[in-house]
C-alpha cells in the first residue's frame, strides 16, 4: 500500500511539473462581425496553434458575436498581425497567461 501511495505521489508531481508552462500565451477576445470574419478565424486556427475558449471551437462561431482563444507565445505575432491587417477588433484579454 506504502509503494502505491509513493508511485502515486510521484505521478501527480511529475504531471505538474511536465504539463504546460503558458509563458508568454494570450487570451484574445474578436468580434466577429460576418461571414468574412469567421472565414479569418478559420484560416488563423488551420494555420496556428488556437485554443478556442468561448466557442468551444471554430465551427461553433457566428456572425455578430465574441470568439475568445489562446494562441501559443510563438504564434501571437501572426495572430496579432492578421487581426490588424483583416481589420477585426479585438482586444487582449490576457497578455501573458502565466501570470
Amino acid at each position: 500500500m506504502l509503494a502505491l501511495l509513493v508511485l502515486v505521489t510521484v505521478a501527480l508531481a511529475s504531471a505538474h511539473h511536465g504539463g504546460e508552462h503558458f509563458e508568454g500565451e494570450k487570451v484574445f477576445r474578436v468580434n466577429v462581425e460576418d461571414e468574412n470574419h469567421i472565414n479569418i478565424i478559420r484560416e488563423l486556427a488551420s494555420t496556428t496553434q488556437i485554443d478556442f475558449w468561448k466557442p468551444d471551437s471554430v465551427t461553433q462561431i457566428k456572425p455578430h458575436s465574441t470568439v475568445d482563444f489562446r494562441v501559443k507565445a510563438e504564434d501571437t505575432v501572426t495572430v496579432e498581425n492578421v487581426l490588424k491587417q483583416n481589420e477585426l477588433q479585438y482586444k487582449v484579454l490576457i497578455s501573458n497567461l502565466r501570470n
